[in-house]
């Protein structure tokens, strides 16, 4: 995984992005996974001043991702659709 992500939600997958400092924030550049979401279990915790998103694929392998609790990092938008999607 690359130090800096890039997360899309659609409504039937997931997408990551690998990034490269732009203006104004990240720019998305080469795509790093995509996963259906009807495949993926979705865990959220929280590690220190992180939220952490766990995308479990039914085969057992898992992506990791932590979001910031900081404004305009977005990672709270991409960490409640995907977690209350299942709801």
């Amino acid at each position: 995984m690359p130090e800096r992500c890039v997360v899309g939600v659609s409504a039937t997958r997931v997408y990551g992005f690998d990034s490269e400092r732009g203006h104004g924030g990240r720019v998305p550049t080469k795509l790093v996974f995509s996963v259906e979401r009807e495949s993926i279990e979705v865990k959220v915790h929280q590690r220190f001043n992180v939220r952490v998103l766990e995308l479990i694929h039914r085969d057992g392998t898992a992506i990791e991702l932590e979001g910031p609790r900081l404004p305009g990092f977005h990672a709270g938008s991409v960490i409640d659709e995907l977690a209350h999607a299942r709801a």
